[in-house]
């Protein structure tokens, strides 16, 4: 939803459940974008978006056919689950958030086409070769969508990530409520998760959230799920630290692996030579 709108969405929720014939799990296909509708919170499913992997990780993405979730616990930012890591004091139980903190996965993306900090901070973290990819809010969002899960509106989100100040994130805390913490439609869980310190503003981040629908001892370490990698990406962009000697080997590597759509080399440090005419 674009504005997300918590309570028009249980409202459509409840409202496509009965013309399901209250099957959620057997949904009518004509309702699938009105499903997944719902379950983005502020973005444009024609907004084009970028994401840096390490060459390997590209690599083997291709040869599985599989895109990966981190758990969202894994996170740099100490404030990134600040909601999710607290200890809860309820009814003067002591009540510890980790399960559903462990339920939880992710992947960020960008907005952002080009960005010199992204590169470097990526290729440092990986100590390797990088490879930027393109595709779309809409685009991405169909293939990680699975209807056949049973629980699948309380699963599959994407969002965009509001920058706040670190006081504000603390306010926020002081205002949330035992309604909002044992919710049953993961609103404040899924609304803590979008948000991040205005220091990070640069990355102009989305995200890709998954919720394993079960309480457990021990939660799967990471969440997978089938892509076809010419439908989910429409281009392909190696770092521009590349030679020409490693495009070339690179290309050839990725069209063997079957991807079949644009594959070019960023031009962030393309030389430059101008002519002044006097």
């Amino acid at each position: 939803m674009n504005p997300f709108d918590p309570s028009k969405r249980n409202d459509e929720i409840r409202r496509l459940y009965d013309l399901s014939g209250g099957r959620i799990q057997k949904v009518n296909p004509t309702y699938y974008p009105k499903y997944r509708d719902l379950n983005l919170v502020n973005v444009d499913t024609t907004k084009k978006i970028y994401r840096i992997f390490s060459y390997d990780r590209f690599i083997q993405l291709l040869e599985s056919k599989m895109n990966t979730l981190v758990p969202t616990r894994k996170w740099d930012d100490p404030l990134e689950n600040f909601l999710l890591s607290c200890d809860l004091t309820y009814k003067e139980d002591h009540i510890s958030l980790s399960d559903i903190r462990n339920s939880w996965y992710g992947q960020c993306w960008t907005e952002k086409e080009e960005c010199d900090g992204m590169w470097h901070t990526q290729t440092k973290n990986d100590s390797c070769r990088t490879v930027k990819v393109k595709t779309t809010v809409g685009t991405l969002f169909e293939e990680f969508y699975d209807f056949s899960h049973e629980y699948h509106v309380m699963e599959f989100f994407m969002g965009k990530v509001e920058y706040k100040k670190q006081d504000e994130i603390k306010r926020c805390l002081e205002k949330i409520g035992e309604k909002e913490i044992f919710s049953k439609d993961n609103r404040s869980h899924l609304m803590s998760l979008l948000v991040k310190r205005e220091e990070f503003s640069y990355e102009h981040e989305l995200r890709l959230l998954y919720c394993y629908p079960k309480s457990s001892p021990c939660h799967p370490p990471v969440y997978s799920y089938a892509v076809n990698p010419n439908k989910l990406f429409e281009e392909v962009v190696l770092d521009p630290w590349t030679n020409d000697k490693d495009f070339t080997s690179e290309l050839n590597q990725i069209r063997s692996l079957g991807y079949n759509k644009k594959v070019t080399r960023s031009e962030l440090y393309k030389s430059f030579k101008g002519e002044i005419i006097i």
